[in-house]
């Protein structure tokens, strides 16, 4: 990763935190924009879904739940898929889930989410990032 996806990957990472805390999600385009990338570019998608990706380590390392679960595709209203295949590599959800149980499990991992960035919560942390 280089010098602007760690910047990036911090504001990402700062936004998300303060949403999750707040208990407001964010659309993949408006949290894309506010970190200068364009949803209609095809690297810059791939650019957002990977700094995502690195946000879910870390915020799983640290607090086990996945900070990007309050992200989700403003046309679908809930995450893409890559979210759904995050969670089952963890071993959240099972390899065969039905659309109603993935968005059940996205609901209340979302409040798991919430209770873990609340009010007296630490924030996100720097220290595993690159690592």
């Amino acid at each position: 990763m280089d010098q602007l996806d760690n910047v990036r990957l911090l504001k990402m990472a700062g936004i998300l935190s303060d949403r999750a805390r707040n208990n407001q999600p964010i659309s993949y385009s408006d949290l894309y924009l506010q970190l200068g990338l364009n949803t209609h570019n095809a690297a810059d998608r791939t650019t957002g879904s990977h700094l995502l990706a690195a946000v879910n380590d870390v915020s799983y390392q640290e607090k086990g739940v996945f900070l990007g679960a309050f992200v989700f595709g403003a046309a679908i209203n809930q995450p893409y898929e890559g979210f759904w295949e995050y969670a089952k590599e963890k071993g959240k959800l099972p390899a065969h889930t039905s659309p109603e149980k993935k968005y059940d499990f996205w609901i209340n991992h979302m409040a798991d989410v919430h209770k873990a960035y609340g009010e007296n919560q630490h924030k996100f942390s720097e220290k595993h990032i690159g690592t």
